[in-house]
């Protein structure tokens, strides 16, 4: 079941990539799907997922002394870890 859910959610990513237009929406069916199953976002999904304007995006990726910045290009939010 868990992985189901994981392949479901993969899948809307694979799609939002396709149809940007649609891409607000596939974020919430994937987010719908994690909390309601329980299940977590797998990591390669959860990276182009930008909490500021609920998009799925390509993000810009910056190594700066040990940290990793990801920016969003549709809201410029910027994302900081610890690399």
């Amino acid at each position: 079941m868990k992985s189901e859910i994981e392949g479901m959610i993969t899948e809307l990513f694979r799609q939002a990539k396709i149809r940007p237009e649609y891409s607000k929406r596939y974020y919430q069916l994937a987010v719908n799907l994690s909390t309601r199953n329980r299940v977590k976002i797998p990591l390669g999904v959860k990276k182009f997922m930008c909490k500021k304007c609920k998009d799925f995006t390509d993000k810009k990726v910056v190594v700066n002394k040990g940290l990793v910045e990801y920016s969003c290009k549709v809201c410029k939010s910027v994302i900081k870890q610890s690399g």
